[in-house]
């Protein structure tokens, strides 16, 4: 079946809609900006995923689909690197395979290593009226 006939059946009836104020969003793997439409669907035409591994590092995940529609290979790969570099290697491996996709999955992994950094310690409280007279 081709991706077109496919996007017609699954737009308005996946699972992985949701729908807020109006605008519907999808949920499902390799969507890279959430939307859903036909050029960032990830099980109607070649997906590239960008997830974290849990640790420190960026999974990309590239799906090639058969004559049947289904994911037969799948491409893994870990990007344990300083951030620059990820967005270096993440930019090389999209390039090629999806190059209309570059740019939201540079975006996707910014926003990983942005939530893998720890945080920035507490200040000391301050002590106020009796507490800081007293001390």
């Amino acid at each position: 079946m081709s991706n077109e006939i496919v996007w017609s059946i699954v737009r308005n009836s996946s699972s992985f809609i949701v729908k807020r104020n109006g605008i519907a969003f999808s949920t499902e793997p390799g969507n890279l900006y959430n939307k859903n439409t036909y050029k960032y669907s990830g099980f109607v035409s070649k997906a590239i995923d960008v997830s974290s591994d849990g640790k420190n590092g960026v999974v990309v995940t590239k799906s090639k689909k058969d004559g049947n529609g289904l994911a037969k290979t799948k491409y893994t790969t870990t990007i344990n690197k300083p951030p620059r570099a990820t967005a270096r290697s993440i930019t090389n491996l999209v390039r090629h395979y999806r190059p209309d996709l570059t740019k939201a999955a540079l975006a996707r992994a910014s926003a990983l290593i942005a939530s893998q950094k720890p945080g920035k310690p507490l200040p000391a409280k301050k002590l106020r009226g009796k507490k800081a007279r007293s001390a």
